[in-house]
């Protein structure tokens, strides 16, 4: 799989992210309270995840261009 394959699949899992996010804060409009703690035990494990990920594919993809590392 080349870099570009792999950063297709991880821009998916971030937007993927972004849209849960997107109908989190919806909800909180209704009542702001996180009471079954979902940001800390579903949203920041994945954002962890993928932030490892991007390190990673940076570090293992020598092709990658220099403007897109940075």
């Amino acid at each position: 799989m080349t870099w570009l394959e792999q950063w297709r699949d991880l821009a998916a899992r971030i937007d993927g992210l972004i849209r849960a996010g997107e109908f989190l804060v919806s909800a909180f409009k209704v009542n702001s309270a996180d009471a079954h703690s979902v940001v800390r035990k579903s949203f920041q494990p994945e954002l962890v995840a993928i932030i490892a990920e991007i390190d990673r594919l940076c570090q293992r993809s020598p092709e990658i261009p220099p403007g897109a590392i940075t």
